[in-house]
């Protein structure tokens, strides 16, 4: 991984963490962004993403979009109504 790759990483793992509770992963292997959140439980997540983020507003929507999908996730698989 290089330099800028782990600070992108960095930074993605830091505005995650202000909006989801629970162990948050963060790699990338060959240009591939993998995202792993245990949110405990149980509660296992899974997203990739084939292009790296470029600058901080590309990095906020990430995060967004990754919170989103989150949600969703878990509101489909734990709350049925």
């Amino acid at each position: 991984m290089e330099k800028y790759d782990f600070i992108t990483c960095m930074n993605l793992h830091k505005k995650l963490k202000e909006r989801i509770k629970g162990g948050i992963f963060i790699s990338i292997d060959n240009g591939q962004l993998s995202i792993n959140i245990n949110g405990g439980r149980g509660i296992r997540y899974r997203s990739y993403i084939n292009d790296l983020p470029k600058g901080k507003e590309q990095i906020q929507t990430y995060a967004d979009s990754i919170e989103r999908d989150y949600r969703s996730f878990i509101n489909e698989k734990y709350f049925i109504i």
